[in-house]
């Protein structure tokens, strides 16, 4: 007995708040366990309330409106418990709720009212409808893109969504459950303009201060013997790309698609340039006497906008990622492109799955193409991971690795960066 209360006081003393605070979901079959930040929680309020409205100055260091109606609030030390207690008694708070910390240590999203559940068969429902009544549930919702797929908004004052996702998921009677997470991504592309391709053709030119080694590029003056990209779609998933770019007007098929729930066709909400640049190395309009010329000039672009934009956060939900792919997929995409990093998560899992398996004419597959991203680590982060996605590192115009990509055997292939 003496043994078990000193192991118990050095797990406190030790580890304590985390130890306290541990968490977990099921990810791809396994139980993949989480910490709680102690220095970040996000605010979910009324959509008209100012973000850092009902804010104690004493308790936190800084709020960052990410999202309409939701706040990302850094916290002094040791203030959460009080934050939440504060924030809760405000009346234009809906709910608070706790960010995530992987093994890593990385803040990867937070928890939303929302729980994402699909049925193992289309006849499952009545199991789902039946088992939702012991919940706190506020509604259900069938996703755009998948008939066994559902959405259900919780009342997360009550039990959260992480709760009541692992709660649904540990019955075995559905394919996974899983809490719609505001995950954090990352944009996994360096340089905003391509001034001098260097990739494309290196004559020795300098860039960023280094002299390149002539003939390190892709050698694609030879490519464009074979093909230009004539008959190919390209979805571009990122923060919007600019639908009126001079450099890019003429190779854009609109409608495009904004999986956040906006109205912008594809188009980013401010000056964001990410996803405009990345479209423009893979598709930038040739031979018009501007700008840049993209690898494969004559094929399309299919704007695809998954993620919010704000200042140092890019926050978007599980289910605008996947609907994104989704989308890309029933649209005809035969290329899909993502230049950022996020966690994994089941739903993301099976739209990439469907893309690779269903997408193209005759169901030949789309291409999924991703960053492995930028830790300059020995790893691949997701989606580069998923082993049906080609995982791109880079080079620098010598031919090494440069300094911020990752690399190992988990990488596919690499491109100029």
């Amino acid at each position: 007995m003496k043994n078990i209360i000193y192991i118990l006081m050095c797990c406190f003393l030790f580890n304590g708040h985390i130890c306290a605070q541990s968490r977990y979901m099921y990810v791809n079959g396994k139980k993949k366990v989480y910490s709680e930040s102690e220095k970040t929680l996000i605010r979910h309020a009324k959509q008209s309330a100012f973000s850092g409205e009902g804010l104690d100055s004493d308790t936190r260091k800084s709020v960052q409106k990410i999202m309409d109606g939701v706040s990302l609030v850094e916290l002094k030390k040791n203030t959460k418990a009080l934050q939440q207690k504060q924030l809760i008694n405000q009346s234009n708070v809906l709910y608070t709720s706790s960010v995530l910390v992987d093994e890593n240590g990385m803040e990867i999203g937070g928890i939303t009212d929302e729980v994402i559940v699909r049925l193992k068969k289309y006849e499952d429902l009545p199991k789902l409808t039946k088992l939702l009544k012991a919940f706190p549930v506020k509604g259900i919702e069938l996703s755009n893109f998948d008939e066994r797929t559902y959405i259900i908004s919780v009342n997360s004052n009550v039990e959260d969504a992480l709760d009541i996702a692992n709660r649904i998921h540990e019955t075995g009677l559905f394919e996974y459950a899983e809490p719609n997470l505001l995950l954090f991504i990352k944009q996994t592309t360096q340089d905003e303009y391509f001034e001098q391709q260097w990739g494309l053709k290196n004559t020795g030119q300098l860039f960023d201060n280094s002299i390149g080694i002539v003939g390190t590029d892709i050698k694609v003056e030879a490519a464009w013997e074979i093909a230009t990209g004539n008959g190919i779609k390209i979805a571009i998933l990122d923060v919007g790309v600019q639908l009126n770019h001079p450099d890019l007007e003429r190779n854009i098929l609109l409608p495009g698609y904004d999986a956040t729930g906006g109205s912008g066709q594809g188009a980013p909400a401010n000056e964001n340039s990410h996803g405009t640049a990345c479209a423009g190395v893979a598709a930038a309009v040739a031979n018009n006497g501007q700008g840049i010329a993209g690898v494969a000039y004559n094929a399309k672009i299919m704007p695809v906008k998954i993620s919010q934009d704000s200042e140092h956060i890019l926050p978007s939900l599980s289910t605008d990622m996947a609907n994104g792919i989704n989308w890309a997929v029933t649209n005809g995409a035969d290329v899909i492109s993502i230049s950022w990093i996020a966690s994994e998560s089941n739903t993301l899992r099976v739209a990439i799955d469907n893309a690779v398996s269903q997408g193209r004419t005759n169901h030949r597959g789309c291409v999924i193409v991703a960053g492995t991203g930028n830790d300059f680590g020995e790893y691949s982060l997701y989606p580069a991971s998923h082993p049906s996605v080609i995982a791109v590192g880079a080079i620098d115009n010598r031919g090494d690795r440069p300094r911020f990509s990752n690399y190992g055997d988990v990488v596919d292939v690499v491109a100029p960066g």
